[in-house]
């Protein structure tokens, strides 16, 4: 009985999700309730305070909890990956998306763009880049594909502000003078 109940909060709750956050979340209380290390339930509540209410320390919290349920629960990992990058912990992200990069049915496409995003949170823009075109190259849905490729001119855009930056500008006296 209890695994019927268990399931139908859960069900509520993915049918709540992410338009009535009131019913999600009363729900997933329940859900967690009747067994508290359900990896799907845990997940759900940190998709809820990452997405929603941006508290990534908690939505961290709620994934670690999931992970430590069911370890191979590949639909955790990007949302995790993508809580660690917001909150700056890039060497957690790192070694998860390599871990996730051995999970059976990881999207690889979007593991290169969580590389990317992280590439680009430490300020290595040219190495985001190449990891936004191996993403292109292995994605497999036209919307993916449309992103990466907004993501590319993006990046590209900051790649070159990044150049001229770093040019030197020209002192008045360098050019030299024919007599």
């Amino acid at each position: 009985m209890e695994t019927n109940t268990y399931n139908s909060y859960l069900f509520k709750a993915l049918d709540a999700y992410p338009y009535s956050l009131e019913e999600a979340m009363e729900a997933l209380n329940y859900s967690l309730s009747y067994q508290p290390d359900c990896a799907q339930s845990l997940h759900l509540m940190g998709k809820i305070y990452g997405y929603r209410l941006r508290d990534f320390k908690a939505a961290q919290f709620y994934y670690e909890a999931a992970m430590a349920s069911e370890l191979d629960f590949v639909a955790l990992y990007p949302d995790y990956i993508y809580a660690l990058i917001q909150t700056g912990d890039l060497v957690a992200a790192n070694k998860a998306i390599d871990f996730a990069r051995s999970l059976q049915g990881s999207d690889q496409a979007y593991l290169d763009i969580l590389t990317a995003m992280s590439h680009e949170r430490n300020g290595a823009i040219k190495e985001a880049l190449k990891a936004f075109k191996l993403a292109a190259k292995s994605s497999l849905m036209e919307d993916q594909t449309s992103y990466i490729e907004r993501e590319i001119e993006r990046v590209k855009k900051k790649l070159g502000n990044k150049k001229k930056k770093n040019k030197k500008p020209k002192k008045k006296g360098d050019k030299k003078r024919r007599s």
